[in-house]
């Protein structure tokens, strides 16, 4: 009996021991495969107030509307803010196809989202405001065979629907 106690003990020893070794060499390795990232990276205003207004503003929509927010981009070639909506057929099985309704009120729904992402992301770039043609987004539409199709466009101020 006390030779197995004896084992017991020792078997549990080891086990703590090669537990507080690893754990005392892992937070080194870690840090050894992620060195790259430890480095100083320069981040202007403009990608800031980006990140900001991002972490806001992902998923704005999702669930609630026909329409999915997903983050905005700055796109430096044209000097433009660049958002994304998915279009939703249905917000739930019971509901009317948003296709369905009558353009009125499918262009209130988008130019909804429009106002909403302006209103918000003009807290943080004021000239949005002012300059509608800073702002370009896209609302496109994914069919059940996974194909995308562009429902409609708003650039330089105005709203463009695919019919």
């Amino acid at each position: 009996m006390k030779r197995v106690t004896s084992l017991l003990i020792a078997i549990s020893f080891v086990i703590l021991f090669s537990h507080v070794v690893l754990a005392q060499q892992s937070p080194s390795q870690n840090k050894k495969a992620l060195q790259k990232y430890f480095t100083s990276y320069t981040v202007n205003k403009l990608e800031w107030e980006l990140l900001q207004f991002n972490l806001l503003w992902q998923g704005a929509f999702a669930d609630e509307t026909y329409l999915t927010s997903f983050p905005v981009v700055f796109d430096s070639t044209t000097n433009t803010f660049r958002a994304f909506f998915n279009v939703h057929e249905r917000r739930d099985p019971q509901d009317k196809s948003f296709f369905s309704l009558p353009r009125p009120e499918r262009e209130s729904i988008l130019n909804g989202a429009i106002e909403s992402l302006s209103n918000m992301l003009g807290t943080s770039f004021p000239e949005i405001k002012t300059l509608p043609s800073l702002l370009y987004i896209e609302f496109k539409f994914r069919s059940k065979g996974g194909s995308l199709s562009n429902v409609a466009v708003y650039k330089n101020g105005n709203l463009i629907i695919n019919e």
